[in-house]
């Protein structure tokens, strides 16, 4: 990643925030836009924290109390490929 800041994935986290405060979509159920929301601001802090490790470092406890909101989150979609993300961050961080 050279520019975490601008990197697309930032912009594609950000359009499906908007979407899903601005949307008066009532297909998506109450907890299907918290199970979003509550993705959008996980993987926000695991986007923050590969950046923070990129040009500086992180400790092994900022990956396990992330692990553990990960798994304490609910709803939350695609909790096990956050999960996932995250052990690579801390794989890495041996490294």
């Amino acid at each position: 990643m050279d520019n975490i800041d601008t990197h697309p994935l930032n912009g594609l986290v950000e359009s499906i925030r908007l979407h899903l405060i601005e949307s008066r979509n009532t297909n998506l159920s109450q907890k299907n836009k918290m199970s979003y929301n509550n993705f959008i601001k996980i993987f926000k802090r695991i986007l923050s924290r590969y950046k923070t490790n990129a040009f500086g470092s992180i400790s092994q406890n900022t990956t396990d109390s992330l692990i553990e909101d990960i798994e304490n989150t609910n709803p939350l979609m695609e909790r096990e490929w956050l999960k996932q993300i995250t052990l690579n961050l801390k794989t890495s961080l041996n490294q």
